[in-house]
């Protein structure tokens, strides 16, 4: 038995590379991009996949934003209702506001309606003559002339006498 060291660590100049220069220039360009595989000589389906999966996340990361951009549309929608609601609130209250209003007016204008008639048939009073008392005036007055006349022409009533019917 020997001493032989057994490793399962790739040989680092394999016998099938004949140029360990290229093999090198390989490994010193993985390690400076950081990549294992970084362009399509190193690993054809390696690179496919990659690609592949490349374009997965970035839709996925389109998919986020379209999400966080359907949120907000949401919550700016949901605020344009809130104000949209505050905006109906404040036209019926001054929708109230004016419907009192006009039930004042409305009750001023009658007040005023009835305050102009009342004036109206005031004025008529004042001014159009008592029918009933100017006819009996008028009626008294010739009563009194036709019985004055009578007695003084009728014959031979004292005027005395006469005056004293006519006062009483």
């Amino acid at each position: 038995m020997g001493n032989k060291r057994q490793s399962n660590v790739v040989d680092f100049h394999p016998p099938h590379r004949k140029n360990t220069d290229s093999w090198n220039d390989r490994s010193l360009e993985k390690l400076s991009s950081g990549l294992r595989i970084d362009r399509t000589l190193g690993d054809a389906s390696g690179l496919l996949i990659s690609e592949g999966l490349k374009a997965d996340i970035l839709a996925l990361g389109l998919e986020t934003q379209s999400v966080v951009d359907q949120f907000s549309l949401q919550e700016t929608a949901t605020d344009s209702l809130h104000e949209f609601a505050d905006i109906l609130a404040c036209v019926k209250d001054l929708s109230d506001r004016v419907g009192a209003l006009q039930q004042r007016l409305e009750t001023t204008i009658r007040n005023v309606d009835m305050t102009a008639e009342s004036l109206s048939a005031a004025n008529t009073k004042l001014r159009d003559v008592d029918v009933a008392m100017e006819t009996f005036s008028a009626t008294s007055v010739m009563t009194l002339k036709k019985t004055g006349r009578s007695l003084l022409s009728g014959g031979g009533v004292p005027s005395r006498v006469a005056l004293s019917l006519l006062r009483s």
